[in-house]
Protein backbone atom coordinates (compact mmCIF):
# COMPACT_ATOMS: atom_id res chain seq x y z
CA UNK A 1 0.00 0.00 0.00
CA UNK A 2 1.07 3.54 -0.70
CA UNK A 3 -0.28 6.40 1.40
CA UNK A 4 -0.13 9.92 0.02
CA UNK A 5 -0.71 13.31 1.57
CA UNK A 6 -0.42 16.93 0.48
CA UNK A 7 1.94 19.16 2.41
CA UNK A 8 1.96 22.91 1.77
CA UNK A 9 5.27 24.73 2.07
CA UNK A 10 5.19 28.30 3.37
CA UNK A 11 7.61 31.16 3.14
CA UNK A 12 7.76 33.40 6.20
CA UNK A 13 9.93 36.24 7.41
CA UNK A 14 11.24 37.30 10.81
CA UNK A 15 12.84 40.71 11.31
CA UNK A 16 16.16 40.61 13.16
CA UNK A 17 17.29 43.86 14.74
CA UNK A 18 20.72 44.88 15.91
CA UNK A 19 21.41 43.42 19.33
CA UNK A 20 19.38 40.68 20.99
CA UNK A 21 16.25 39.18 19.42
CA UNK A 22 14.05 36.57 21.13
CA UNK A 23 12.56 34.60 18.24
CA UNK A 24 10.91 31.27 17.52
CA UNK A 25 10.56 29.19 14.38
CA UNK A 26 6.83 28.80 13.64
CA UNK A 27 7.19 26.11 10.99
CA UNK A 28 9.05 22.82 10.67
CA UNK A 29 12.05 23.36 8.37
CA UNK A 30 13.41 20.48 6.32
CA UNK A 31 16.97 21.31 7.42
CA UNK A 32 17.06 22.36 11.09
CA UNK A 33 20.70 23.50 11.16
CA UNK A 34 21.25 27.08 12.32
CA UNK A 35 22.73 28.13 8.98
CA UNK A 36 19.86 26.68 6.95
CA UNK A 37 17.04 28.04 9.12
CA UNK A 38 18.54 31.53 9.21
CA UNK A 39 18.91 31.31 5.42
CA UNK A 40 22.26 33.05 5.06
CA UNK A 41 21.80 35.60 7.84
CA UNK A 42 24.97 35.55 9.94
CA UNK A 43 24.22 36.09 13.65
CA UNK A 44 27.03 36.69 16.12
CA UNK A 45 25.61 34.24 18.67
CA UNK A 46 22.46 32.13 19.09
CA UNK A 47 21.42 30.85 22.53
CA UNK A 48 18.78 28.30 23.51
CA UNK A 49 17.64 27.21 26.96
CA UNK A 50 16.59 23.63 26.37
CA UNK A 51 15.96 20.38 28.19
CA UNK A 52 18.92 18.06 28.71
CA UNK A 53 17.82 14.44 29.15
CA UNK A 54 21.02 13.40 30.93
CA UNK A 55 20.80 16.24 33.45
CA UNK A 56 17.01 16.10 33.72
CA UNK A 57 16.85 19.90 33.58
CA UNK A 58 17.30 22.84 31.25
CA UNK A 59 20.73 24.14 30.25
CA UNK A 60 22.02 26.81 27.89
CA UNK A 61 23.12 25.77 24.41
CA UNK A 62 25.07 28.17 22.22
CA UNK A 63 26.04 28.61 18.57
CA UNK A 64 28.72 31.08 17.54
CA UNK A 65 30.43 31.27 14.12
CA UNK A 66 30.08 27.58 13.45
CA UNK A 67 31.08 26.52 16.98
CA UNK A 68 29.10 25.65 20.06
CA UNK A 69 26.71 22.88 20.99
CA UNK A 70 23.41 24.09 19.54
CA UNK A 71 22.56 21.44 16.98
CA UNK A 72 19.61 23.08 15.28
CA UNK A 73 16.56 25.36 15.45
CA UNK A 74 13.21 23.64 15.87
CA UNK A 75 9.64 24.80 16.54
CA UNK A 76 8.56 24.89 20.16
CA UNK A 77 11.71 26.51 21.53
CA UNK A 78 12.65 30.17 21.81
CA UNK A 79 16.06 31.40 20.71
CA UNK A 80 18.06 34.50 21.54
CA UNK A 81 19.74 35.69 18.33
CA UNK A 82 22.46 38.32 18.71
CA UNK A 83 22.89 40.42 15.57
CA UNK A 84 25.74 42.77 14.71
CA UNK A 85 25.46 46.15 13.05
CA UNK A 86 23.17 45.11 10.23
CA UNK A 87 19.57 44.18 10.85
CA UNK A 88 18.06 41.70 8.46
CA UNK A 89 15.03 39.56 7.72
CA UNK A 90 15.33 35.80 7.50
CA UNK A 91 13.24 33.80 5.10
CA UNK A 92 12.92 30.07 5.04
CA UNK A 93 10.43 27.56 3.75
CA UNK A 94 8.79 25.23 6.22
CA UNK A 95 5.79 23.03 6.76
CA UNK A 96 3.16 22.93 9.48
CA UNK A 97 2.11 19.57 10.82
CA UNK A 98 -0.86 18.85 13.02
CA UNK A 99 -2.58 15.49 13.29
CA UNK A 100 -2.43 14.94 9.54
CA UNK A 101 -2.29 11.16 9.68
CA UNK A 102 -0.83 9.04 6.88
CA UNK A 103 2.52 8.98 8.63
CA UNK A 104 2.97 12.76 8.63
CA UNK A 105 4.51 13.63 12.01
CA UNK A 106 3.47 16.14 14.60
CA UNK A 107 5.89 19.02 15.13
CA UNK A 108 8.62 18.45 17.71
CA UNK A 109 7.35 18.31 21.28
CA UNK A 110 9.24 20.31 23.89
CA UNK A 111 10.15 18.99 27.33
CA UNK A 112 9.54 21.58 30.04
CA UNK A 113 11.01 21.42 33.51
CA UNK A 114 9.99 23.12 36.79
CA UNK A 115 11.22 26.69 36.75
CA UNK A 116 12.00 28.79 33.68
CA UNK A 117 11.73 27.51 30.12
CA UNK A 118 12.36 29.35 26.87
CA UNK A 119 9.63 28.39 24.39
CA UNK A 120 8.54 29.35 20.90
CA UNK A 121 5.06 29.76 19.52
CA UNK A 122 3.95 27.16 16.99
CA UNK A 123 2.21 28.02 13.74
CA UNK A 124 1.71 31.10 11.57
CA UNK A 125 -1.24 32.68 13.36
CA UNK A 126 -1.34 34.63 16.60
CA UNK A 127 -2.87 32.62 19.45
CA UNK A 128 -4.75 33.84 22.50
CA UNK A 129 -2.76 33.55 25.68
CA UNK A 130 -5.36 31.31 27.33
CA UNK A 131 -5.21 28.87 24.40
CA UNK A 132 -1.49 28.59 24.90
CA UNK A 133 -2.05 28.08 28.62
CA UNK A 134 -4.23 25.13 27.68
CA UNK A 135 -1.37 23.66 25.65
CA UNK A 136 0.97 24.10 28.60
CA UNK A 137 -1.25 23.46 31.59
CA UNK A 138 -2.97 20.16 30.99
CA UNK A 139 -6.06 20.36 28.80
CA UNK A 140 -4.14 18.73 25.98
CA UNK A 141 -3.71 14.96 25.99
CA UNK A 142 0.01 15.53 25.45
CA UNK A 143 0.50 17.66 28.55
CA UNK A 144 0.58 16.79 32.24
CA UNK A 145 -1.04 19.10 34.77
CA UNK A 146 1.04 22.14 35.62
CA UNK A 147 0.77 25.82 36.53
CA UNK A 148 2.38 28.07 33.97
CA UNK A 149 3.24 31.78 33.85
CA UNK A 150 4.04 33.22 30.41
CA UNK A 151 6.24 36.27 29.95
CA UNK A 152 7.38 38.14 26.85
CA UNK A 153 10.94 39.06 25.91
CA UNK A 154 10.78 42.08 28.22
CA UNK A 155 9.38 39.99 31.09
CA UNK A 156 5.97 41.58 30.64
CA UNK A 157 3.09 39.48 32.02
CA UNK A 158 0.41 41.51 30.22
CA UNK A 159 0.40 39.25 27.19
CA UNK A 160 -2.87 38.98 25.32
CA UNK A 161 -1.76 37.29 22.11
CA UNK A 162 1.25 35.12 21.35
CA UNK A 163 2.73 35.98 17.99
CA UNK A 164 4.46 33.71 15.46
CA UNK A 165 8.18 34.34 15.24
CA UNK A 166 8.47 35.53 18.84
CA UNK A 167 9.88 33.60 21.78
CA UNK A 168 8.51 33.55 25.35
CA UNK A 169 9.56 32.61 28.87
CA UNK A 170 7.37 30.03 30.59
CA UNK A 171 7.65 29.48 34.35
CA UNK A 172 6.35 26.02 35.26
CA UNK A 173 5.28 24.79 38.68
CA UNK A 174 3.48 21.58 39.51
CA UNK A 175 4.38 18.42 37.66
CA UNK A 176 8.02 17.82 36.80
CA UNK A 177 7.28 16.15 33.47
CA UNK A 178 5.51 18.49 31.07
CA UNK A 179 5.37 18.27 27.30
CA UNK A 180 4.61 21.37 25.25
CA UNK A 181 3.02 20.53 21.92
CA UNK A 182 0.94 22.50 19.42
CA UNK A 183 -2.84 22.55 19.49
CA UNK A 184 -5.31 23.12 16.67
CA UNK A 185 -5.42 26.80 17.65
CA UNK A 186 -1.71 27.06 16.86
CA UNK A 187 -2.17 25.50 13.46
CA UNK A 188 -5.36 27.11 12.19
CA UNK A 189 -5.51 27.83 8.49
CA UNK A 190 -3.08 30.46 7.29
CA UNK A 191 -4.08 32.83 4.50
CA UNK A 192 -1.10 33.92 2.43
Amino acid sequence: EVATTTVTVYEYGISLNQGQNLISIPLVPEDKSVEAVLNGVAPEVVWAYKYDEELGENRWYVYAEGAGDLDGLVPGYGYYVMMGEDSDVLYNNGEKYYNLGNGVPLPPQVDLTPGWNLIGHYGLEEVYKWDEYNDLAGSSTLTDLADVTLLSENAAPELYLLMPGEGYWAFVTGQSNVLYAPSEADYDEFDE
